[in-house]
């Protein structure tokens, strides 16, 4: 499966605002090795598209196309979900699609774009297992 530029630029944007990332130095080693990355892929002829998507992105705050699904278990989220987009990205209009999921024991699972967010009961509880079996814990 192909990346979409959109992709690429939104990988970009993300690694450069990572907040260990603190100087000039380190943004150009992140840009030499993207642009190998491109080249590797044979997309260096999309180099010019994906930088002009950054900076649509930045000018407009438009991360995302606005379309959220939640999946929960008992109490639907939505409302909290769109007081906090409402609050971060105040120009966007969005669509919230909840829908009650009986397999979830607790919690909730949102979707944006490519990104899953996984609140579930679930998800916590292998979360915390993971973290007891690194330090021999269980």
């Amino acid at each position: 499966m192909a990346i979409l530029t959109s992709q690429y630029a939104k990988a970009l944007m993300r690694t450069v605002q990572n907040p260990n990332v603190k100087n000039h130095k380190q943004i150009n080693e992140i840009m030499k090795r993207f642009i190998s990355l491109l080249r590797k892929h044979n997309r260096l002829n999309d180099l010019e598209s994906i930088l002009e998507k950054i900076k649509n992105y930045r000018s407009n705050r438009d991360f995302f196309s606005g379309n959220v699904e939640i999946e929960y278990a008992k109490h639907d989220p939505s409302e909290d979900v769109r007081t906090y987009l409402k609050s971060a990205f105040p120009q966007k209009k969005f669509k919230i699609t909840a829908t009650p999921n009986p397999n979830l024991i607790s919690g909730a699972k949102l979707r944006i774009e490519d990104k899953l967010l996984d609140y579930s009961a679930a998800s916590s509880l292998h979360n915390i297992k993971q973290i007891l079996l690194k330090t021999n814990s269980i």
